[in-house]
């Protein structure tokens, strides 16, 4: 059987890129990450950086599943994607959904294939605009659509979602909250045992005392003794 050669992406995680954000633009890492409407989604981990055009391609995020019903882990968002609010320093993701986040490979650092990247790709195209690029094909050609672009991120400021925004996103909270018992996830039970205890203790209600009190004493006692005399006569036969 031939082993696959499996190409490994280029990108490098920002801290050990030897790149620096520039003066005028804020380090997100560590910022808190939302949906639309203001649920935490987690926080973010890391930047993955293209060196060789020097653009971010990825926000590399912490998520934190469980209130997601999910499994905590780390995924990656194509930086078009994100905006940012610098007011609350805030990476809001306005067109996530439970779906995507359930779908996205998971992220592990100095393992990242371009098999993985074509997977992240098409979870965000539609169905009807994927493609399976081959390792042929160059790199800048694959970052081309527009949740790759990073003017997208930066020129973004914190504005109100217009009336349309958040009723889509609303729509969007209600369906997953629909389909939340047939998605996959994780719950954790909390399993509590209780051992009835029984032992029997004496218990002293009330006392009684019964005493028995002797007493003696010494008594004198006269009398007179009577004497009784009879006199018998002797009768003869006749």
């Amino acid at each position: 059987m031939a082993t696959r050669n499996i190409r490994y992406s280029k990108l490098v995680e920002l801290g050990n890129s030897g790149y620096e954000i520039v003066a005028d633009e804020p380090d997100i890492r560590k910022w808190k990450v939302t949906n639309a409407n203001g649920k935490v989604l987690g926080v973010v981990d890391e930047l993955l950086v293209d060196r060789q055009v020097n653009k971010v391609r990825y926000i590399v995020l912490d998520m934190q599943g469980k209130p997601l019903n999910l499994l905590s882990r780390k995924i990656l968002i194509p930086i078009g994607i994100a905006q940012l609010d610098r007011v609350d320093d805030i990476v809001i993701l306005p067109t996530i959904t439970i779906e995507h986040l359930a779908t996205l490979p998971t992220y592990k650092k100095g393992k990242l294939a371009f098999e993985t990247e074509r997977k992240i790709r098409n979870v965000f195209a539609p169905s009807n605009a994927q493609v399976d690029y081959n390792d042929d094909i160059a790199d800048e050609t694959f970052y081309q659509d527009d949740y790759f672009d990073d003017r997208n991120f930066y020129e973004s400021r914190k504005k109100k979602l217009s009336r349309n925004d958040r009723e889509a996103a609303n729509e969007r909270e209600r369906k997953e909250e629909g389909l939340a018992p047939f998605r996959e996830g994780v719950v954790e039970i909390t399993e509590q045992s209780e051992v009835p205890v029984v032992n029997k203790q004496t218990r002293v209600v009330e006392e009684v005392s019964v005493n028995k009190d002797v007493t003696e004493r010494d008594e004198k006692i006269k009398d007179s003794v009577r004497r009784n005399e009879i006199e018998v006569e002797r009768l003869d036969k006749d």
